[in-house]
């Protein structure tokens, strides 16, 4: 008889807060992909690349490292492909993951007409070779758009991680004006 009650109680508390949660509103993204022209808007530089087999739109934003050497002639950048691929190449030859393949990076956004984003932290993948960070594909959609959106926003984005051999990188972008893809709010009461 006391398992019965004690169900009942966890589910009338699991009851009650996702009647709260479900009021709550919740932002979402829309992303629109532009056919602009290539060409420089702010500190991004907008390029459509086709061949035989491809056709895509990248923007690209580059960067400095404020610690931990650039490898070779490779500079930090944030590259985004299309609508549905956002990279941070830190400039490092090498990101070391273990079995994880991913790391938390620690991040903050400036914008003139914005409030600092500070203090936040966010999980990105490691690519199979090893040298940039990505958000890509439905595993990180909802992570993506607010990426998308907020590089749009914002006009200075900073970068901390540390990899699993223990080098350190600290990333700063001039990321204002816009690239390729329009992004706006939607806020839905779930």
């Amino acid at each position: 008889m006391w398992i019965t009650r004690i169900h009942v109680f966890v589910i009338s508390i699991l009851c009650l807060i996702m009647i709260g949660c479900g009021s709550m509103p919740r932002n979402q993204y829309a992303i629109n992909e532009t056919n602009r022209a290539d060409g420089t808007y702010g500190a991004w530089v907008t390029t459509e690349q086709t061949d035989v087999f491809l056709s895509a739109t990248f923007s690209i934003a580059t960067g400095k490292a404020l610690r931990g050497a650039d490898f070779g002639e490779s500079s930090p950048k944030i590259v985004i492909q299309d609508d549905f691929v956002v990279r941070i190449y830190p400039g490092d030859g090498y990101i070391c993951t273990g079995l994880s393949n991913g790391l938390y990076v620690d991040y903050v956004l400036k914008g003139e007409n914005m409030p600092d984003d500070s203090g936040k932290r966010s999980y990105w993948h490691v690519s199979e070779s090893n040298d940039y960070l990505k958000l890509e594909g439905n595993d990180a959609s909802w992570r993506k758009q607010a990426w998308l959106h907020a590089l749009n926003e914002y006009d200075t984005a900073f970068f901390k991680y540390t990899d699993e051999c223990g080098e350190q990188r600290v990333l700063e972008f001039d990321i204002s004006g816009t690239h390729h893809n329009k992004t706006s709010v939607v806020t839905l009461n779930q």
